[in-house]
């Protein structure tokens, strides 16, 4: 499966996508969005079909809300209730390149717009937590300015974003100010992670070779490689 994003629902299921690209003869795209069980029984929340993702959300608040955004200038964001109804949660007209997103248990909407870490309060307020997170590292050449940060999960002390060109984690205070939470070793970088309730920091990284390997970082700093 090809999947960039996952969910974990409250109750230990979790969902994916599955998205593919048919080939140049067609140029089509398609997907279909997965649910594994915790028994471990694995079945479609969404058949397969044709063209990308644009009704079903991994961005979840504590609430079950899902949360996507649509258009360039302007960007809406939407989110999607419980029981299925849809509405505009802020729109944003200085936006330049939104990417990855993040729901806190509140409702607010954390996300990456060209280079910056930006919110959106439950209220529609939109603010700027910090600027000049993209830096050019030895991975800028392979995978562009619109790759250098990738995803990006709330944990201890604020937000964290893998910058996937310089192969560093970001914390990014909620006063802005933003350090180094973690490093990978050469010819691996972070493409994404989350935290554990005990503070353990899953990290998921790609090397230059195209590996992907899973790294454990426990509280007292010992790792784990999977």
């Amino acid at each position: 499966m090809h999947t960039h994003e996952l969910w974990l629902d409250p109750g230990g299921a979790l969902y994916g996508e599955h998205l593919w690209y048919e080939g140049d003869a067609t140029k089509a795209w398609g997907h279909r969005v997965w649910r594994l069980a915790p028994d471990g029984s694995l079945a479609d929340v969404v058949p397969a079909r044709r063209g990308f993702r644009t009704d079903f959300s991994f961005v979840r608040d504590g609430a079950g809300n899902g949360y996507w955004h649509v258009g360039e200038t302007p960007v809406r964001f939407l989110v999607r209730g419980a029981a299925g109804e849809v509405s505009v949660r802020a729109v944003c007209r200085d936006c330049r390149d939104v990417r990855w997103t993040t729901a806190a248990p509140d409702g607010t909407l954390w996300f990456v717009d060209a280079g910056a870490l930006r919110a959106v309060s439950p209220e529609g307020t939109i603010r700027t937590v910090a600027r000049g997170l993209s830096a050019r590292g030895l991975l800028s050449e392979s995978t562009g300015a619109r790759h250098a940060l990738m995803g990006i999960w709330l944990g201890p002390g604020g937000v964290y974003v893998a910058r996937f060109s310089t192969r560093e984690v970001l914390r990014a205070a909620l006063d802005g100010t933003v350090s180094i939470a973690a490093r990978s070793s050469p010819l691996w970088s972070p493409t994404g992670g989350t935290f554990a309730p005990d503070g353990t920091l899953w990290l998921l990284e790609c090397s230059v070779a195209n590996a992907v390997r899973v790294r454990r970082i426990a509280p007292d700093g010992r790792e784990t490689i999977y």
